[in-house]
């Protein structure tokens, strides 16, 4: 995936080709670079580490050494009539759920 640079708000950010909304899929430059300082990473390799990894198998990664921290349960009427975004949303967070119970903390 090839990230672009571009602002948001007045600030900047990266951005990429496979963004579904744009509010929601874009991280700013500086917040990575200090969650990566902060974690002793290097910020080019965690870069080119990432890039390397489908959103599905990152969010696997990030459950298997995180958790799932869900507060609340996930009220199906939120979706009203997209029957086919509830079915997907409800099969990957199960998908998420059962990695968290495969992984050894």
């Amino acid at each position: 995936m090839k990230y672009d640079e571009d602002f948001y708000d007045g600030q900047k950010v990266t951005q990429s080709k496979m963004i579904t909304f744009r509010q929601y899929s874009i991280v700013s430059k500086m917040a990575f670079e200090i969650y990566a300082l902060n974690h002793d990473l290097n910020v080019l390799n965690e870069c080119l580490r990432i890039d390397k990894k489908t959103q599905r198998e990152a969010a696997i990664e990030a459950v298997r050494h995180v958790g799932m921290h869900q507060i609340k349960d996930i009220e199906e009427e939120i979706f009203e009539d997209m029957t086919e975004w509830k079915e997907m949303f409800f099969r990957r967070l199960e998908e998420l759920k059962n990695a968290v119970d495969t992984s050894v903390f």
